[in-house]
């Protein structure tokens, strides 16, 4: 069995099905001298594997009956988080760091009139964590969060490089109204008042930060950062995905809390102010009805705050003290004192005042512009959005793969269905930066085999030299390979730490799992160095890339009671294999010496030597840097290769903008 015998294939009489025949122990014997052939079960779980070197396929398997179907070129698989590595490519291209924080938490994200919650496929142990570490623990929650963000760094200049680089722009000679009707009709850009509205307010999340500092509440600001304009009705299985928790940073709702709080308030400071703590029934009725939504809450980093909320359950793990005339009376009642009142305990009513003010400034500023110019466009969320998901697709062309993919949110988790060896060809550009073209149709089924081909005088009839060109810059493949290489460090590929060995010592490994939704697919993609004919030290350039899935080949889940096959236990074993069966080689053994791989460190990261890389110390919960303390603190803990300067006790990460 490929896997498990809970998974071999069965028959019935009469099918005509793919066998294998092995030779009965048992016979011949002197009483029997026929010989006999036993059919053995073919398992009915599938799978295929291919791995490239320099762009030339070295082996190949499609699967155990491929005599009409080859699985490695032909099965179009969903490979799950194997594209993860893609996002944080374009990521690191659009000057982002592999050590910057993602959010790792439940978020709402809107897309032309949809709404998208993704799931975690375990529960997140931080709410933060590095681009580093959302790859090793594959972390979908983060993932997507950065894709949304993918253009944030960018300048307008560097904005519009990427929006002509994805066809997005407006074409030489091309009309406005062309243009406009382009954006609004192909790709479902609509930019009405509603979206500069939405728009005016993000603008105003970034320009109102200042005035909250000034006021002494910088910890709002990661509230404020993640207030939302407008979520509006949130479907169950959008809930059940966590998105209930995020319905509280609804601007909308806080605005109308705001709008129920200040008169409520207002009138109980006039009784107050008139009659002090009235006898009357009528007014003490009034007045309880006024501050029943009104708590005092207290802490060590808060002080004393007065708080407004709909849910006095939001305000645990504080201990709520209900607002009462007599505390009002004893601290005073200032003028405007209703806009220290937070609502819902999250922000300020008077912050809420001013971000309302900016919002409202843009809007009117944004009215009297074109509404699909590119200074426009850049702030509306739509925009933005289909700019980053077709950054996202194109690079994923520029790096091999030939599949038409579809520009969704959900791009990093895999809902595409593409080959192993488009797979297997991405992976290789990831690493070695070098993309080897194929042919002039660019498909995948065309990755050549034969080298050469010689008559039976000697003479060459056919040749193929593969040509790479260069598509990502050393610091882009470096950083990325960093990233896969903390899969199988400490993330979900560490079965394979030690498991691909040569001399009985362990050579670097970098790579991906992939498990696709219910189960249908396990999938893994990884690169193991090779030797250089010229120095017989291992470096990448000579590398392996070794793609594996295996599953049913009408998608069934590969799921049962007591097993589950996901990519660290259906592919990973198998790409194990592959890569140990490689380096068995003689061909791959050649010149190199026990002594090379354990006193000298094989070639596995040439472009970390020297420049602006160096190691960081990192959390090992977050993948988050840790201070700068000296090396001997580094060597306690996990280190991650990044570009950084060590900057008054903390690192200073360095960003680039390198475009493919």
């Amino acid at each position: 069995s490929l896997l498990y015998p809970a998974f071999l294939k069965t028959f019935q009489v009469g099918d005509q099905v793919p066998v294998q025949f092995v030779p009965d122990p048992e016979a011949p014997s002197a009483e029997d001298p026929q010989p006999r052939l036993v059919l053995t079960a073919i398992p009915e779980v599938e799978g295929g594997i291919v791995a490239l070197q320099r762009g030339m396929i070295t082996a190949m398997v499609g699967g155990y009956f491929d005599r009409y179907f080859n699985r490695a070129v032909h099965a179009k698989r969903q490979l799950g988080s194997i594209f993860k590595p893609i996002v944080y490519a374009a990521a690191l291209a659009l000057k982002w760091n592999n050590l910057d924080p993602l959010k790792n938490r439940p978020e709402v994200y809107q897309f032309e009139g949809t709404s998208y919650v993704p799931r975690p496929d375990h529960k997140p142990k931080s709410d933060l964590v590095s681009m580093t570490w959302a790859g090793a623990k594959s972390e979908n929650l983060a993932t997507v969060w950065l894709l949304y963000h993918l253009t944030d760094h960018l300048t307008m200049s560097e904005f519009r490089q990427v929006v002509n680089l994805v066809g997005l722009g407006r074409g030489e000679g091309e009309s406005y109204e062309t243009y406009k009707a382009r954006i609004r009709d192909r790709y479902g850009v609509i930019v009405d008042k509603d979206t500069l509205m939405e728009a005016a307010f993000e603008a105003a999340k970034d320009q109102v930060e200042t005035d909250v500092i000034f006021s002494g509440h910088e910890s709002v600001l990661g509230d404020l950062n993640r207030l939302y304009f407008e979520l509006g009705d949130i479907s169950p299985e959008m809930a059940e995905a966590g998105a209930d928790a995020v319905l509280r940073f609804d601007y909308q709702r806080l605005r109308r809390l705001d709008a129920q709080m200040r008169p409520r308030f207002r009138r109980a400071v006039q009784i107050l102010r008139a009659h002090g703590e009235p006898t009357d029934p009528g007014a003490q009725r009034l007045l309880s009805e006024d501050l029943s939504h009104f708590y005092r809450v207290s802490g060590a980093s808060m002080g004393t705050r007065i708080v407004y909320v709909d849910n006095p359950q939001r305000l645990v793990p504080a201990t709520p003290i209900p607002l009462t005339p007599a505390w009002l009376l004893e601290n005073g009642m200032r003028e405007g004192m209703e806009k220290e009142v937070w609502v819902d305990n999250l922000i300020p009513a008077g912050i809420l005042d001013t971000l309302e003010d900016h919002m409202q400034r843009n809007y009117r500023r944004f009215l009297t512009e074109e509404r699909y110019t590119l200074e426009v466009l850049s702030g509306i969320r739509d925009f933005k959005t289909l700019v980053n998901l077709s950054y996202v697709t194109y690079i994923s062309r520029k790096l091999g793969v030939s599949t038409p993919l579809d520009p969704v949110l959900s791009f990093p988790l895999g809902p595409n269905a593409v080959s192993i060896m488009e797979a297997a060809l991405a992976y290789e550009t990831l690493v070695t930066g070098k993309r080897y073209p194929l042919s002039p149709e660019e498909s995948p089924a065309m990755v050549p085999i034969i080298t050469e081909i010689v008559d039976r005088e000697g003479e060459t009839i056919y040749a193929f030299v593969p040509e790479p060109e260069t598509v990502l810059s050393d610091r882009v493949s470096t950083l990325t390979t960093e990233i896969l290489r903390k899969v199988m460090e400490v993330g979900t590929g560490r079965k394979a730490r030690d498991a691909v060995c040569m001399f009985d010592i362990p050579i670097p490994t970098f790579g991906k799992t992939g498990t696709a939704n219910r189960f249908t697919n396990s999938s893994f993609v990884g690169f193991i160095p090779g030797r250089n004919p010229e120095t017989a030290l291992l470096d990448l350039d000579d590398g392996y890339t070794i793609a594996a899935y295996a599953g049913y080949d009408d998608n069934r889940p590969m799921k049962g009671k007591q097993i589950e096959i996901y990519g660290a236990s259906g592919a990973l074993p198998l790409w194990i294999d592959t890569a140990n069966a490689i380096i068995r080689t003689p061909q791959f053994q050649k010149g190199i010496e026990p002594a090379d791989l354990v006193f000298s460190a094989p070639l596995a990261m040439p472009a970390a030597e020297g420049g602006d890389f160096c190691r960081v110390p990192v959390s090992a919960v977050t993948g988050l840097p840790v201070p700068p303390r000296g090396l001997s603190d580094a060597s306690q803990g996990p280190a991650v290769l990044t570009e950084a300067d060590p900057r008054k006790g903390s690192w200073e990460l360095n960003r680039r903008f390198e475009p493919f």
